[in-house]
């Protein structure tokens, strides 16, 4: 367990009996292709993690994860990107303009304004301000899978991780903003979980891709504990205040 994680407020609600574990692949390869891909200009990996919810521990260098003996798990890869050049700052801007169509704009304030040249905006121009410079963010937390045992579904596991796997990748890597593809079976409901958590489309439908900052999910803490820990005759939770 790394100590720059600060995990005691977490383990806190969780029975006496499991603890949260990280493990995290080949960290040293992975920075050495990380420097070489970012001199091509590509994105590269900084560090392929997993967290997981178990009684025990797993050697997870010498076998996979055993699904069967864990509560869920969270398999990130934190990675970044070299800065883009003018010319994909304007292809880059072309394509959040889709999003909003119904927003009178001037392309070129906005890219004027984000190469801090002295350009007042208007309300529509700082709100597309706003996905811009989300979406050419150099460090990313790309979240691969999510993964809850079938008989701790639908008791907040799920948001649980979420809010783990954001603060590692913030503490950690001093990352700010978080990308997945939503395959799951709430996709553009009002009940997905990545919607609640601030994220948002990046593509018209029925394309999975989205995007967010982590800000949002790491306040989601607060409210998170109230939720899962007090109404227990609603939720039935996992989680307990027991250890407080």
């Amino acid at each position: 367990m790394t100590n720059i994680f600060k995990i005691n407020k977490f383990l806190n609600i969780l029975p006496i009996d499991y603890k949260i574990y990280i493990f995290e692949k080949n960290k040293a390869k992975a920075k050495a292709k990380a420097k070489a891909k970012a001199k091509a200009k590509a994105k590269a990996k900084i560090s392929n993690f997993i967290i997981y919810i178990s009684k025990n521990r797993q050697n997870l260098i010498k076998n996979k994860l055993d699904t069967s003996k864990i509560v869920g798990y969270i398999n990130c890869v934190a990675m970044f990107s070299e800065e883009i050049n003018l010319d994909d700052l304007s292809f880059t801007l072309e394509l959040i303009k889709d999003d909003y169509v119904t927003y009178e704009f001037n392309n070129q304030n906005i890219l004027d304004f984000y190469l801090k040249k002295n350009i007042i905006l208007g309300l529509n121009e700082q709100k597309i301000l706003n996905d811009f410079r989300l979406r050419l963010m150099q460090k990313e937390l790309l979240i691969k899978f999510i993964n809850i045992t079938k008989k701790f579904r639908d008791k907040g596991i799920g948001h649980f991780l979420m809010i783990l796997a954001a603060t590692y990748a913030f503490e950690k890597y001093k990352i700010y903003k978080i990308i997945l593809d939503d395959v799951s079976n709430n996709t553009r409901t009002d009940n997905n979980l990545y919607i609640k958590l601030g994220l948002q489309y990046i593509n018209k439908k029925p394309e999975p891709e989205m995007e967010g900052y982590l800000q949002p999910i790491l306040d989601k803490w607060t409210s998170f504990i109230i939720k899962y820990t007090f109404e227990k005759k609603k939720f039935k939770p996992f989680f307990t205040l027991s250890h407080f």
